[in-house]
């Protein structure tokens, strides 16, 4: 086997190769074979045509000798030696020689394999190429970029391969990388910036690709990026720095927010290419992070007084977001003034002193400096001509007046005042000598002078004196106009007022204050130069021209020499000196002076006004004026300056500067001039002079200054006026030469920037309306701006085709430099057609007096554009109910109205009462609207709020309409009112929040006679009523102050409610009365006692104790708890109820009456006297009223009806009566002896609980009513009067004929409130009927007429029943039946009765009763064992041990916790005291339940029915009240024809009354015995669904009656549908 491995050992499949294991890892391989090697043989670093030559060591690592031998490569680029078997001893080594030879650049792979005695293995060889690697993040990602903003991130790249390499990167656009390309050395790093250039908010993702310089792509990146616009905004667009001082920096903070989610850089621009450099803004740019915020601060310094100063800012960012930020503000000067304007120094003789001051008012907060523009040694001496002021502060300038010749004197000083409009003093006085004496000069000559002068002409002497008399008339009107100088008018605000003011006063100081130019002068200056002071200077003529119609004289007023020091009153010899020194003029001439140069000190300058006074020569004396002929004096000056350094003397070095040296005019309009001030200090101490001299650039044409020429003296100061007029449009730069000291190196420069403004104003070309209904009319407001810097005017002018349409607020107005605003466009189409109109605009500037479109410098021409259409509104709701109204308070609902039409709708809503109203005018309530007016868009709702407040009670309905309108009222009143585009009905009640009694239940009286004796009709009345005067004056105090319960019911009348009389230490009389809200509103009231407040008060306030009887005896009531009302309080909605228990206590004998105050809040207070009496056994008591009223009767009536008069006993005994008759034939024989009043029954005794029935017959003779008193015994002596009352009725009169055939109910049965069915069933323990009061009112004599009474059971035991009607047939006699009489009620069950009145053929008109006795039949078998066991003799008691409890059988005296005699007001303030008293309460009613009904055997109950009878005649009926019932209850005509024909022939055949008497009897008589009828009866306590629909339900079958005339003919169908439906209505009703 070894050879053949040997001779084979180069074939690699031969079969001897022991078995094969492929690459094993290092540790097995030496496990398995013993032999150690490198797990691979690997070539790097290589090129293409080279060989390279590695070693494999081969170890033996075992311990026996191993033989091995190899196979060569399959591939031919790796070579190997013939593969000899190697034979290794343990621990040697043997090194296999491997070539490599390449031949391209690739990577070439082979194994070796070796082959041993136990196995094979094989060694890998690799030639790799060389490791080119570059190591790059993953990912780049910008964020959130700023579009049109460069975002830039540096990563860094590594080489990680072997070899260096060259890369060079590509990347799309919005990214970049820098550097592009590059060359790096292995395992070394460099940095590389990418950047991110969004051009829009988008989402960018590229692949930034790395590849060599032969394309290989070694690396890539992903590249991410967020476009994002940035979004910045301002707290505000307007900064309004208001007014700021001239020279003063105002500082205001803007927040600048970004809003957007990345970074903001942001930059400020100025707007505006013009500006007035007032404004600054820092910082300039700057970035913001998201969400940040930055504050920009705005400084404004101003440097023109009165000027408006605006410019834009604009902020802007890079995505293109900008903001604009408008500053603005006012310029405004110091505020000072002058004490006064005139200091009149009155009559002084020549060569005499006068003095006077008057003071400089600084007003604000800054100091001033001020210039006196005057010589201060002249005929007007000044204590000072220069000086500051300062803030708040005043000082003082004293004026000496040392007048030389005789004359009246005038001068107007100015006084100048740094960065402030001009002030002026006029100077007034008059000097006299032996020789001349003038006439008095005073304030109101130079007034009328300047206000004729101002015209351009020297006013004739007789104008003077009619202005002077004017004047002076005026004055004593106290119409101040007359006292000042008029100026040129300027329409716009005050501050353009004052503006136009203060440039008037400038130009008076640069051209003078003479309008007319009286007197002139050749030259303003004279320059003497250089002069010795030893000799005289040469002469300089002057010529003075007269501008006058008068010969005037001239004298020369020159100042002192100023290099001398003298006191006041000494006089120094002028330097200048003018010859002659006075002279006449004739009019209109001239005459020449000569002026010389005296100087009298070397080594000075020498600078003076000389002033020339010229004045009438006819006023030289007083005696030659003729009353107020009067001209003033005029002065003409003239500026004389010469110094006295000659030679090779240099002057003075200055020490003399400027505030600033660069001055800034105002803009300036084209032909109007601008001013301001500056002020050369001198700092020296020497003086110095200043002279003005024009630049190389001329501004001569343009520029003024005074004084050109000055002297300013050591450390002193000058204001200099400077003004500038500009001619043409254009920026003005130029400088200013201030010569110092007359030497050329001294000069100072002045930089002065100007410029000329032409009134320009930005307007739309159209202006377009929305579509407008006719009538109506649409805004539309319209930005208009002044792109100039200069005040402008503007004013609007509309065509007169065009000007009811369109209308323009405002027409006129000034818009500041730069301002804009806006003015409102207003169309109202007239008709049906499109609009198009041009308007003008005029503009000018704002110093201009007045604006027209012919005088306007600039025009703007805007087309108008508009349509009328037609207009239609509705509204939501179509009509408005607010229900129920409560009086005095305000309700409110809303109301939309929608524009349906296309066009712009203005509305107009205007509530009126609905046609057909009689509410009086002071009556109707008062209904308000939000926007009564206002303006609709096309298509567009509004919601209004309509309210409704009402005073009186009422039902009330409006018409609310709405007109469109053009912005106008419309006049809804005239004749031709427009029609209403849109009407709503408006309804309201108007009502106080009330209740009514609805029903009262009390024990041993029928329900009606108990209305009447409690006075609840009465009190139903004063529920429903208004309120009276007394109640509004207690709700006014009471929104005031705490009204007790006792001032309250001293101010309402006094209604009683009668409790009865019962026997002392009998049960207490309790009386349910059943309060209903019968309103819309929910119902709020409270009982009131004596004691209590009508609001809560606190528990230390003491409220006293009753002064009066009367009060003592209330509170004696209220304290033993003799009256007592429960519940106190109670809120009631619109239909519920509640039962108030009143109960009164016979525990003290005595006549008891306590007032209650019943106050519904927001309602009626009603004062309740609650009476009741409790009497001795003996005592009698009747209840009697005090008037009766019969019912009506007709005069002749042959039957009149006996009408019965009841009386009650109310006692506890029987009480006998009588009637006193007198009276009777006294009113007979009154009545021609006829019985009027004929009463049956005189007297009679009435039995306890009973009633005494009184017959009587009216007969009246007269058409009128009749009335008697008889006074009434009774058995004890009591006498009572009771007035009885009739009227009389005249058979003619149709309305008395038809009352006094169909008599309406009984007057005592009118009652509000009333209901015949009871409602207090609950409160019978036994059981109740289903009515309580049974009407056969108009009965037909000898009829039949039939109710039925339901008796239901309450109780769990079985009920018998017994009627009692002795009491009605004592009257009625065996005419009134009921059966059954008496019978069973099952427990639950109901029991039907039928009471039959079979009316007597005699006419009577009657109120009876009768009673129902209900009694249990098991109390009843109990009571009669009880009763046979006491047959027996009765056990008589000696003494009972132990003795019985009185306080337990009399509950009432035992001591009260101090928890149950508190009022509610206290118990509710503390909650364990309210617990304590419930607990009791609750006590106390469970006790009195359980012994009620644990008590055995039950009480009986006894129930009254009350009835009214009225029997007529047969022949009060007649068919055609027969045909009229029958209608109304058929509802059809057709049904009352059918009706109406049936009765009259049944009537003919054998007689009306009979037919329908049967019909009527044997249907109700069908329906009752109805089977059907019975079991659902029977069935009325179980179901809960209505009776009547169970009775359909289940269809009873109709019999026929056994008995009774026939039953045929529509009148039977008809009667008996109208009885079905209402028989079982009424059993609904009252049993439910």
């Amino acid at each position: 086997m070894g050879k053949g491995s040997e001779s084979g050992g180069t074939t690699r499949n031969s079969v001897m190769v022991p078995e094969f294991t492929d690459f094993l890892p290092r540790d097995d391989r030496i496990a398995c074979y013993g032999i150690d090697c490198a797990d691979i043989l690997e070539w790097r670093m290589w090129t293409p045509g080279g060989e390279y030559q590695l070693n494999l060591n081969m170890k033996n690592v075992s311990t026996k000798p191993l033989k091995l031998k190899y196979k060569l490569p399959a591939t031919k680029y790796f070579s190997m030696d013939f593969p000899d078997p190697i034979k290794l001893s343990p621990g040697m080594s043997f090194a296999v020689k491997v070539t490599f030879r390449p031949v391209k650049k690739e990577t070439y792979d082979d194994y070796i394999e070796f082959i041993t005695a136990t196995g094979g293995f094989r060694i890998p060889i690799r030639a790799t190429l060389p490791l080119v690697k570059l190591q790059v993040p993953a990912q780049l990602h910008f964020g959130y970029v700023p579009a049109n903003e460069v975002a830039s991130k540096s990563f860094v790249i590594k080489n990680a391969g072997e070899i260096g390499i060259h890369y060079k990167w590509k990347l799309n656009e919005p990214f970049c990388v820098e550097p592009a390309e590059g060359y790096l050395d292995p395992k070394k790093s460099a940095s590389v910036t990418a950047t991110f250039k969004p051009e829009d908010a988008s989402v960018f993702v590229a692949q930034a690709v790395c590849t060599l310089q032969d394309g290989e792509r070694v690396a890539s990146l992903k590249v991410v990026g967020v476009g994002k616009y940035s979004h910045i905004s301002l707290e505000t667009n307007l900064v309004d720095f208001d007014s700021v001082l001239v020279g003063h920096s105002a500082t205001r903070v803007v927040r600048l927010s970004n809003h957007s989610v990345t970074d903001a850089a942001y930059a400020i621009q100025r707007k505006d290419k013009e500006h007035d450099r007032v404004f600054r803004i820092a910082p300039t740019k700057g970035r913001l992070r998201p969400s940040q915020y930055e504050n920009v601060s705005v400084t404004y310094t101003p440097n023109a007084s009165g000027v408006f100063s605006s410019e834009t800012f604009v902020f802007t960012t890079a995505s293109g977001n900008a903001v604009s930020l408008c500053c603005r503000g006012s310029a405004v000067s110091p505020e000072v003034r002058v004490s006064t304007e005139f200091l009149n120094f009155g009559n002084t003789k020549a060569g005499d002193q006068l003095s006077r001051t008057f003071y400089i008012d600084n007003l604000s907060g800054v100091p001033v400096l001020f210039q006196i523009m005057a010589e201060k040694d002249s005929a007007f001496r000044f204590s000072r001509t220069y000086g500051e002021c300062a803030a708040h502060s005043q000082v003082h300038v004293s004026v000496t007046f040392t007048p030389q010749e005789a004359a009246n004197y005038w001068k107007r000083i100015y006084i100048l005042v740094h960065d402030c409009q001009p002030l002026y003093i006029n100077l007034i006085g008059t000097c006299y000598d032996e020789k001349r004496r003038p006439p008095p000069f005073h304030r109101r000559h130079v007034e009328a002078y300047l206000a004729h002068s101002s015209r351009g002409k020297v006013p004739t002497l007789d104008e003077m004196s009619a202005a002077v008399d004017a004047m002076a008339t005026m004055a004593k009107r106290g119409d101040t106009r007359a006292l000042d100088v008029p100026r040129t008018p300027l329409p716009g605000t005050a501050s353009d007022a004052e503006v136009a003011n203060e440039y008037q006063d400038w130009g008076e100081f640069f051209n003078g204050h003479d309008p007319a130019r009286a007197l002139s002068i050749n030259e303003s200056e004279i320059d003497y130069g250089a002069c010795s002071h030893l000799r005289m200077s040469e002469y300089r003529t002057i010529v003075v021209t007269n501008n006058t119609d008068h010969k005037l004289t001239a004298c020369w007023l020159l100042p002192d020499d100023p290099s001398k020091d003298g006191g006041d009153k000494v006089r120094r010899q002028p330097v200048f000196q003018v010859f002659p020194d006075s002279s006449d003029i004739k009019p209109r001439s001239s005459v020449k002076f000569k002026a010389q140069f005296r100087p009298t000190k070397e080594n000075q300058y020498y600078c003076q006004t000389l002033e020339c006074l010229a004045f009438l020569k006819s006023q030289r004396n007083f005696r030659l004026v003729s009353g107020e002929k009067l001209l003033p004096p005029w002065t003409a000056s003239v500026q004389a300056r010469g110094h006295t350094f000659y030679g090779n003397v240099e002057e003075f070095l200055p020490r003399a500067n400027f505030l600033t040296r660069k001055l800034n005019f105002p803009p300036c309009p084209i032909g109007c001039s601008v001013y301001l001030t500056t002020v050369l200090r001198n700092n020296g101490d020497t003086p110095v002079k200043f002279e003005f001299q024009d630049s190389l650039h001329s501004l001569e044409k343009n520029i003024l200054v005074k004084p050109r020429v000055g002297i300013v003296p050591s450390g002193g100061s000058q204001i200099i006026g400077l003004c500038f007029s500009a001619h043409e449009a254009r920026v003005y730069n130029e400088s200013l030469l201030c010569v110092l000291n007359d030497s050329p190196r001294s000069a100072i420069e002045l930089h002065l920037a100007a410029s000329g403004n032409v009134p320009s104003v930005i307007t739309e070309k159209n202006l377009y309306f929305k579509p407008t209904c006719v009538g109506a009319l649409s805004h539309r407001k319209m930005e208009i701006q002044n792109a100039s810097r200069i005040p402008v005017r503007f004013a609007w002018s509309i065509p007169d085709k065009a000007q009811g349409i369109f209308s323009v607020e405002p027409q006129f107005g000034i818009l500041r430099g730069n301002e804009k605003s806006q003015v409102t466009w207003t169309m109202i189409p007239n008709k049906l057609k499109k609009f198009e109109t041009r308007v003008s605009c005029g503009i000018t500037s704002a110093q201009e007096a007045s604006v027209g479109t012919s005088r306007a410098e600039s025009v703007n021409t805007v087309t108008l554009l508009g349509e009328g259409t037609e207009g239609e509104i509705v509204s939501d709701p179509r009509q408005i109910d607010f229900g129920t109204v409560c009086i005095g308070k305000r309700y409110t609902q809303t109301l939309t109205l929608l524009n349906q039409a296309a066009g712009v709708l203005a509305y107009d809503l205007d509530p009126v009462l609905s046609s057909g109203s009689t509410v009086a005018l002071e009556d109707v309530p008062s209904v308000e609207i939000s926007e009564s007016t206002g303006i609709l868009p096309a298509r567009a709702f509004k919601t209004v709020d309509v309210s409704i407040l009402a005073t009186k009670q009422g039902s009330y309905e409006f018409d609310l309409k709405c007109y469109g309108t053009a912005g106008q009222k419309v006049v809804k009143s005239s004749v031709h009112a427009p029609h209403p585009l849109l009407t709503t009905r408006l309804k309201a009640h108007a009502a106080y929040p009330t209740m009514q009694i609805t029903d009262l239940k009390g024990r041993m009286f029928e329900k009606r006679f108990l209305w009447d004796f409690c006075g609840i009709g009465h009190i139903n009345k004063e529920l429903s009523s208004d309120l009276l005067p007394s109640e509004v004056e207690l709700n006014c105090m009471r929104e005031k102050e705490v009204v007790t319960t006792e001032y309250a019911l001293s101010k309402l009348p006094p209604i009683s409610l009668q409790l009865g009389a019962e026997e002392e230490g009998e049960d207490d009389t309790v009386v349910f009365i059943e309060f209903t809200n019968t309103g819309g509103l929910p119902t709020e009231f409270k009982f009131h006692f004596q004691n209590d407040a009508e609001v809560e008060v606190e528990n230390w306030i003491d409220v006293g104790e009753p002064q009066t009887e009367e009060g003592k005896h209330h509170s004696k009531i209220i304290e033993n708890k003799i009256f007592d009302v429960q519940p106190r309080t109670g809120v009631l909605n619109a239909g519920q109820t509640t039962v108030i228990k009143i109960t009164y206590t016979h525990q003290e004998f005595g006549y008891h009456e306590l007032p209650v105050l019943l106050y519904i809040k927001d309602g009626r207070r009603i004062n309740l006297h609650l009476k009741g009496e409790t009497i001795l056994k003996e005592d009698m008591r009747t209840a009697l009223p005090q008037r009766h009223v019969f019912n009506p009767v007709l005069i002749g009536d042959e039957k009149p009806p006996t009408q019965v008069f009841t009386l009650h006993n109310k006692g506890v005994c029987e009480v006998p009566f009588f009637f006193e008759t007198e009276g009777l034939a006294k009113f007979r024989e009154e009545n021609y002896g006829c019985d009027v009043f004929e009463f049956l029954d005189s007297d009679g005794i009435i039995p306890v609980n009973g009633v005494s029935n009184i017959r009587c017959i009216f007969r009246p003779l007269e058409h009128k009513e009749y009335s008697v008193e008889l006074p009434v015994i009774l058995g004890d002596g009591t006498k009572n009067v009771v007035t009885f009352c009739g009227q009389g009725l005249h058979p003619s009169r149709r309305e008395d004929a038809a009352s006094a055939r169909v008599p309406s109910l009984l007057p005592s049965t009118e009652l509000p409130g009333f209901h015949v069915t009871p409602h207090l069933i609950t409160y019978d323990h036994l059981g109740s009927v289903s009515i309580e009061h049974l009407d056969f009112s108009n009965v037909r004599g000898g009829s039949v007429r039939t109710k039925i009474l339901a008796i239901k059971s309450n109780s769990p035991e079985r009920l018998k029943f017994s009627w009692y009607i002795e009491e009605a047939t004592d009257i009625l006699g065996e005419n009134l039946s009921i059966s059954p009489k008496d019978g069973v009620v099952e427990p639950g069950q109901v029991a039907l009765c039928r009471v039959r009145f079979d009316a007597m053929t005699e006419p009577i008109v009657c109120s009876t009763r009768i009673k129902c006795l209900l009694e249990s039949l098991e109390s009843s078998d109990v009571a009669q064992m009880e009763s046979d066991e006491n047959n027996g003799e009765a056990e008589e008691i000696i003494v009972e041990h132990p003795p019985p409890d009185k306080r337990l059988s009399k509950k009432r005296g035992e001591r009260a916790g101090v928890y149950e005699g508190i009022t509610f007001s206290t118990r509710m303030k503390f909650e364990r005291l309210n617990d304590l008293y419930t607990a009791r309460f609750d006590q106390d009613t469970r006790e009195e339940e359980e012994q009620e009904a644990g008590s055995s055997p039950q009480e009986p109950q006894l129930i009254y029915v009350g009835i009214d009878v009225s029997v007529l005649p047969e022949e009060h009926i007649s068919v055609a009240d027969l045909s009229a019932e029958l209608e109304k209850l058929s509802g059809g005509e057709a049904s009352a024809e059918d009706a109406t024909r049936e009765a009259e022939g049944e009537a003919e055949a054998g007689g009306l009354w009979g037919a329908v008497e049967g019909i009527l009897g044997n249907l109700c008589l069908e329906i009752v015995n109805d089977e059907a009828v019975s079991t659902s009866l029977a069935k009325l306590k179980q179901q809960q669904e209505s009776v009547y629909k169970k009775l359909l339900a289940e269809q009873p079958v109709e019999e026929e009656p056994e008995e009774g005339p026939p039953l045929t003919g529509k009148l039977h169908d008809f009667v008996k549908f109208v009885l079905d439906s209402a028989v079982f209505q009424i059993i609904e009703e009252e049993m439910h």
